[in-house]
């Protein structure tokens, strides 16, 4: 597969050497300060972002251009910005994600099945989310996707703890009559993000243009080579 790269930061990096290992080619890598470069390119079979909101106006006139596949896993978009991804779901396929972890989809899943059985016990919902020092945004996208999972999502506090090294920590809290639920999901590598994001990408490469989430490329299987449940387990090995 020929990826785009978008991003040349810690998480650029990790896609690079993740892709390159399992065999597909990075054939441009450009960041906010160059993403003009992608003027006049002509398509890949995705485009991964892992950079900042400074790059997306050229990312998406390629995008329009060129109907490649787009893989976002970038944070911290405004509104209206996230409203420009969705329009460019017109001309590709768009997957737009806080977070490309296996085990955090399971998370979610869990929580849209089994939170409605907690919150209407009247079981009270905090998220608390843990980040190295140097993350910009907050709350991070991730706890946003599991708060948005949860029934009553409106009454779910958020609690955003920043220092060290950590990679992320998450933990949905429900706590009720002389009990107490949570959920944790602690990464310890963010080389499973970039996995993600490459299963992704190589399902999407293979879809007409649309918007998709996650979830969909992880349990709703298709008939792809290169994507679903089995392409991440290989991705992880």
């Amino acid at each position: 597969m020929n990826i785009v790269l978008i991003g040349t930061g810690r998480m650029g990096r990790i896609v690079r050497e993740q892709a390159e290992a399992h065999g597909h080619k990075i054939i441009l890598t450009v960041d906010r300060g160059s993403a003009g470069a992608l003027a006049g390119k002509p398509a890949a079979d995705a485009v991964i972002d892992f950079s900042g909101p400074g790059a997306l106006p050229q990312v998406l006139d390629y995008l329009r251009q060129t109907g490649t596949a787009y893989v976002c896993g970038t944070t911290g978009y405004s509104d209206d910005e996230t409203s420009l991804i969705r329009e460019i779901a017109k001309f590709s396929p768009v997957l737009y994600s806080g977070n490309f972890s296996l085990g955090v989809a399971v998370v979610k899943r869990m929580l849209e099945t089994y939170s409605p059985f907690l919150t209407e016990a009247g079981c009270d919902c905090e998220i608390v989310e843990t980040h190295h020092k140097s993350k910009k945004d907050a709350p991070s996208g991730t706890a946003r996707l599991l708060r948005a999972a949860i029934s009553s999502d409106e009454n779910v506090g958020i609690h955003s703890l920043r220092g060290g090294t950590v990679c992320g920590i998450h933990q949905v809290n429900f706590f009720g009559q002389d009990e107490t639920v949570t959920l944790t999901h602690e990464a310890t590598s963010r080389a499973i993000f970039a996995k993600g994001a490459l299963t992704a990408a190589c399902s999407l490469a293979h879809r007409k243009a649309g918007w998709y989430s996650f979830e969909e490329i992880i349990f709703g299987g298709n008939d792809n080579e290169c994507s679903g449940t089995d392409q991440l387990h290989k991705q992880l090995r």
